[in-house]
């Protein structure tokens, strides 16, 4: 749902302005179309201290029933509530942009990661391709109808249908976030579920991790500014430059 999200709205703009909100200033269009941006910053600043605290698994699960939410709002023919179920929209994007990768990175084998990853990433384009495919379907500006809200409301698949796997049927915590938080005997056995084999030489690998976690404490945002991380924070800003 994140392609989806950040690009349905170039779609629906010149409807939503011209027939949805005809009386709505130039001004309040345009925080409606940046507040997704605005929310997606506000999540991902606060992911990382999310995840932490409580948990992988509970945050992405938790983002699914905000983006519901979230969904719902913008399906409503009220400007200020179109707005905040686009910053919820938003603040959804940047909490998945961390609480995924972490979770991926901590839960599929070494072998896989590489894998995995352009999997994520074809599905973000699928769901951008699916926002542009949906252009087709907006109607005539001056034309009513209940279209653009279906467009507007149609990631609450995506996001009962996560929550509902993540609930029943992968409900699985990462070992890292386990070991962390001394919670050993579930930690192996997700990763019994994730390894046929050499399962003791895999967790001792997680304590390893969690004991160079714990070296260095939880690091802030601001943190990354500071002479101790600046030239990793660096490295990081001038790779996803590109």
């Amino acid at each position: 749902a994140w392609g989806y999200n950040i690009s349905i709205f170039n779609a629906l703009r010149v409807y939503l302005q011209t027939t949805v909100f005809p009386d709505a200033s130039s001004s309040s269009i345009s925080f409606l179309a940046s507040s997704l941006t605005i929310g997606a910053a506000i999540g991902s600043f606060q992911a990382g201290k999310l995840i932490n605290t409580y948990g992988r698994l509970n945050t992405l699960i938790w983002s699914d029933i905000l983006g519901i939410i979230g969904c719902i709002l913008s399906m409503i023919q009220y400007l200020p509530f179109v707005i905040i179920g686009r910053i919820i929209g938003g603040i959804l994007i940047g909490f998945n942009g961390v609480a995924v990768s972490v979770y991926n990175v901590e839960m599929v084998p070494v072998h896989l990661k590489g894998v995995m990853s352009s999997i994520a990433m074809t599905l973000q384009a699928v769901g951008i391709l699916l926002s542009l495919a949906a252009g087709f379907l907006v109607p005539e500006n001056g034309v009513t109808g209940g279209m653009w809200r279906i467009l507007l409301g149609f990631p609450i698949i995506f996001h009962g249908a996560r929550a509902a796997v993540f609930q029943y049927l992968l409900n699985y915590e990462t070992p890292l976030y386990l070991v962390m938080k001394d919670r050993e005997q579930e930690a192996r056995e997700v990763l019994e579920q994730i390894y046929t084999d050499n399962i003791e030489k895999h967790y001792q690998k997680v304590v390893k991790d969690k004991n160079a976690v714990a070296s260095h404490g939880n690091p802030t945002m601001m943190d990354m500014f500071s002479p101790k991380y600046r030239k990793a924070c660096l490295v990081v800003l001038f790779v996803m430059s590109g």
